[in-house]
């Protein structure tokens, strides 16, 4: 097994074991013992069912390292500047988004430019990178 999944494999096993002993101390009055069991449980098999396609897998090379880098600054400077742009309009009476509202275009502004910003520089040559 690839020693980075072994970590799982020892994270999952700890939540199985906390699981169960919270099962046994609060029985079902909550909800958490629950989601752990589920939750441990799916990496378990996660880790059963996909093993050997891990230790098949390939390791990423300089240049894919080098274009997640690029993609995930650019598309910090991105959020955080949408995030000032957020703060701006809600200071100066412009705009005032509600809470989920500035949460939800923050976290967009995050994820959706660093997914483009990956495929993009992925499919440009090495010598731009």
């Amino acid at each position: 097994m690839i020693p980075g999944y072994r970590h799982m494999n020892v994270i999952s096993s700890v939540l199985l074991l906390t699981a169960l002993v919270l099962i046994f101390v609060y029985g079902n009055t909550t909800p958490i013992p629950l989601i752990l069991l589920v939750v441990s449980l799916a990496c378990l098999i996660l880790l059963i069912l996909h093993r050997k396609e891990w230790e098949e897998e390939i390791r990423p090379d300089e240049r894919t390292r080098k274009i997640g880098a690029y993609a995930l600054s650019y598309a910090w400077w991105i959020g955080i500047s949408g995030i000032i742009l957020l703060f701006w309009s809600d200071s100066r009476g412009i705009w005032r988004p509600g809470t989920q509202t500035a949460l939800g275009i923050s976290l967009l502004l995050f994820f959706i430019p660093a997914t483009l910003f990956l495929v993009f520089l992925s499919r440009k040559s090495d010598n731009n990178v």
